[in-house]
């Protein structure tokens, strides 16, 4: 095994960064395998954990920002992340010993402790490299031994150096996400396919507040009293409630149940309205497409919207009428809206995997 992937299902995220990985990894004619070490462990206890987190999220979204900003800060060696790197580390041991992988990547930030500790101890012949799946970077995410970091952006860059991590040992590479945003999609066609009209603007909405159905209701209501001309595309993944709240405004809101090719919606798509994810916001700065973040909340999320906030490519709105009032001044003003287009594509990396990939390729020669 040339290459082995640490993954876990908490948000999807991290499984998302991947397969992409995997993707350009196997265009580089590079054995890979993805592990989702918590799942291995004990599924059923990961599984609860992964409900646990998005209900969180979902209902005590302050609850997670306070222990995420009092834990920001710390050095490298704090408690929490000796506990993280200990838990689930003798599973780990079994995995590389089976794999026997040249290199390590981790996209799971607890994954990374593990790793640093390992390679410090029996497994210093492995290359352990850590993709960091966010536009921040947290202390959970940093750890000594750790030979080369792949980041967001310049800023996440910056903070790790300032952290601690050798400058020679970090990649701005941007986060990895699949090919298909960069790919160029015939608008007429997609429209078609989705029953869209072509004369009107496209709202996609998408993974708002983790599901919460109260802060969806407040986005429909608000839709429903804007001005100007538009079509929403709503996505509702599984979600058979919120798909049948958004049948009640099927005059104005395209429900679409089910797994669909969001870089075709995408590419269509005038404003993006959704949660901050690093994974989400990564795949619609590739397409150039500009976010409004409703509520976005507290922790990385939160740095998340604010990074593509200040690059002026998105807008963070907390409130029903400032989101009301900001859609019907980009509607009326679409000169606006490919201002923000045009930062998107400014600070949007979409071959971020492929950029992965050549450097693993590049490892892996010289071992």
């Amino acid at each position: 095994m040339d290459v082995l992937i640490l993954s876990a299902s908490f948000g999807g995220g991290h499984m998302a960064v991947s397969e992409a990985l995997e993707e350009h990894l196997r265009s580089e004619g590079i054995n890979s395998y993805i592990i989702d070490l918590y799942h291995i462990l004990n599924p059923k206890l990961n599984q609860l954990n992964s409900k646990f987190y998005i209900k969180l999220m979902r209902y005590a979204p302050q609850l997670y920002g306070l222990f995420y900003n009092l834990t920001y800060d710390l050095g490298m060696d704090n408690i929490f992340n000796k506990i993280g790197s200990f838990i689930g580390r003798l599973k780990l041991v079994d995995m590389l010993n089976k794999y026997n992988p040249k290199v390590v990547v981790s996209t799971y930030p607890t994954y990374t402790g593990m790793l640093s500790y390992l390679k410090k101890e029996e497994f210093s012949h492995i290359y352990a490299m850590t993709v960091i799946t966010d536009f921040v970077a947290h202390t959970q995410w940093i750890h000594k031994h750790v030979d080369t970091y792949f980041v967001a952006s310049q800023e996440v860059a910056f903070h790790l150096m300032k952290k601690g991590i050798p400058p020679n040992k970090v990649e701005v590479s941007g986060i990895p996400i699949r090919s298909s945003f960069s790919k160029h999609y015939n608008r007429e066609i997609v429209l078609k396919n989705y029953g869209l009209k072509p004369d009107k603007p496209v709202i996609l909405i998408m993974n708002i507040a983790f599901g919460n159905l109260k802060i969806y209701h407040e986005v429909f209501s608000c839709l429903m009293d804007i001005k100007g001309s538009f079509q929403g595309v709503v996505l509702c993944g599984e979600n058979e409630k919120l798909y049948k709240k958004v049948v009640v405004y099927k005059d104005k809101l395209v429900p679409l149940f089910g797994k669909v090719d969001i870089a075709e919606l995408m590419s269509v798509s005038n404003i993006l309205i959704s949660k901050s994810g690093g994974i989400t916001t990564s795949e619609a700065l590739s397409m150039g497409l500009p976010i409004i973040f409703y509520k976005p909340v507290p922790g990385q999320e939160m740095h998340n919207a604010d990074y593509v906030s200040r690059h002026g490519a998105g807008v963070i709105i907390k409130r029903r009428e400032e989101l009301k009032n900001l859609l019907n001044i980009l509607l009326e003003n679409p000169e606006l809206c490919m201002k923000m287009r045009e930062k998107a594509k400014e600070v949007g990396k979409p071959y971020a995997a492929k950029y992965v990939a050549k450097y693993i390729s590049d490892v892996l020669r010289k071992l």
